[in-house]
C-alpha cells in the first residue's frame, strides 16, 4: 500500500462534491418574477416561488392594454430540476394538458416556456424571470 493511494481517492471525491454543488447551484428556490407576453399583443405579470420541499405556487395576472390586472390565475403543484438539461419542468396539481417548463440562464434568471397540447411553446428573452 502506498502511503498517496488515499489522498488520489479522497482528491476524486472532493471534486465529484464540488461538481455535484456547483451544478446544483445553477437553479437556486426562490421566488421569480417578470412581465411577459402572451398572444399576439397581451402580456401577463409572472410571479412563481420554488420551494425547497419540490412544490411551487404560480400567479399570473393577465393585463389590459393599459397595464391593468383583468384576470388572476393561480395554481400549485411540484417542480423537478433536471441537471443534464438545465431545465425545470411544473406538474400541475389541477392542470393535465399545460406544459411549462424554464431554462436556467444564470443564478438569477430563468426563462418560462409555456405550452399545452395544441399551442407552440414560448422561448427568447421577452419571457425571463428575475430572481427577488
Amino acid at each position: 500500500m502506498s502511503c498517496n493511494s488515499g489522498n488520489k481517492a479522497d482528491k476524486q471525491t472532493t471534486e465529484t462534491e464540488t461538481t455535484q454543488a456547483e451544478a446544483s447551484t445553477e437553479f437556486a428556490t426562490g421566488t421569480y418574477k417578470g412581465t411577459i407576453p402572451v398572444g399576439e399583443s397581451g402580456k401577463e405579470n409572472y410571479h412563481i416561488t420554488f420551494n425547497t420541499d419540490s412544490s411551487f405556487a404560480l400567479k399570473e395576472q393577465m393585463l389590459t392594454a393599459d397595464n391593468k390586472v383583468d384576470a388572476e390565475f393561480d395554481a400549485k403543484g411540484q417542480w423537478k430540476y433536471d441537471m443534464e438539461a438545465q431545465k425545470v419542468y411544473l406538474k400541475y396539481d389541477n392542470l393535465m394538458d399545460r406544459v411549462t417548463s424554464f431554462s436556467i440562464i444564470d443564478g438569477t434568471t430563468i426563462q418560462v416556456h409555456n405550452g399545452s397540447m395544441g399551442t407552440k411553446e414560448t422561448s427568447g428573452d421577452a419571457y425571463n424571470l428575475v430572481k427577488e
